[in-house]
């Protein structure tokens, strides 16, 4: 592996330590992962598709303060003599990987590959844990966590850009409703009584 992707590996770990909102070092690596693999098929450069990957969620609006200049992400590949033309297009794929702040219409090929993965692991039974994970970390009730299916997680799989995440999301999707029709079901048998009457 290229230095470089080590050590972006050791920054996002470095910054995302304390996470515990679902958006930590592991959901890093899983997407990094995830990429690496759709990229058998997708065949693009893997070293900026591993930085993109790699330093997607280093200024997450829902963690950090950071401004849109994508500060932690750009101070790393500045730091790390990456062209300025790639910076900016690294940068701009972030930007636009997020669901509810990105346009995903402006990513590159390679930020297309990233926001699929990014995606597949918000699905499935990993998603669901991050779900909760993230509901724990902003005291969201359990209401609100189950509508986030309906709200977003279930609209992920008709959004993927590659075949093989295609497949996937739909394996996933499949498996999430199975849990969410099982979760109304004992919801359901747990409204069959009006406590105090």
């Amino acid at each position: 592996m290229e230095k470089i992707i080590n050590d972006a590996l050791s920054f996002a770990q470095q910054i995302l330590a304390f996470d515990s909102s679902g958006h930590d070092y592991q959901h890093v690596v899983r997407v990094y992962n995830i990429a690496m693999m759709l990229n058998s098929n997708e065949k693009v450069n893997e070293i900026q598709l591993g930085l993109t990957a790699i330093l997607h969620d280093v200024d997450d609006h829902k963690i950090f303060n950071t401004s849109e200049n994508k500060d932690n992400a750009r101070s790393f590949l500045i730091a790390n003599n990456i062209e300025n033309s790639k910076i900016e297009v690294i940068i701009k794929d972030i930007k636009n990987i997020s669901y509810s702040q990105g346009d995903s219409s402006l990513l590159s090929k390679i930020g297309q590959i990233v926001c699929d993965a990014d995606r597949l692991d918000a699905i499935g039974a990993i998603g669901i844990a991050r779900c909760f994970s993230y509901s724990g970390s902003t005291n969201r009730s359990l209401d609100d966590s189950i509508k986030h299916f309906d709200d977003k997680l279930f609209k992920l799989q008709a959004l993927m850009f590659c075949d093989q995440a295609k497949k996937i999301a739909k394996e996933r999707s499949d498996f999430m409703h199975l849990f969410y029709q099982q979760y109304q079901k004992e919801l359901a048998e747990s409204k069959t009584r009006d406590i105090g009457k």
